[in-house]
């Protein structure tokens, strides 16, 4: 049996300053696209944890570094951990 897909489109919305936002096109599948999805996005978010823990750090860190060095300080100078 074929599972029903459908694409649903909603109407542009104008925002307060008058300007035209694109509605948003989303594909509407039964139950077992929904379960599926689920399934998938609940499997790979550890995966996205530790990813996006690591990306944060990285970003802290290089932003850290430009701060210190705009201040003409070196990160050991600062006592900030290497």
């Amino acid at each position: 049996m074929a599972e029903a897909m459908e694409w649903r489109d909603t109407d542009p919305n104008t925002t307060e300053t008058g300007r035209t936002k694109p509605g948003k096109r989303v594909l509407v599948t039964g139950a077992t696209g929904y379960v599926g999805g689920r399934l998938y996005w609940f499997g790979v978010l550890p995966v996205h944890g530790v990813i996006f823990a690591a990306m944060a750090r990285r970003i802290t860190r290089t932003a850290e570094a430009q701060t210190l060095a705009d201040a003409g300080l070196s990160r050991r100078a600062a006592g900030v951990a290497l």
